[in-house]
């Protein structure tokens, strides 16, 4: 849900989740 290299979700948009909860899970 996190694919930013993908452009798919994007923090600027809507925040759904915490920087650090879908940092976590990118990393």
């Amino acid at each position: 849900f996190a694919d930013t290299k993908h452009g798919r979700y994007n923090p600027k948009m809507h925040p759904i989740v915490p920087v650090t909860s879908w940092r976590k899970g990118s990393q």
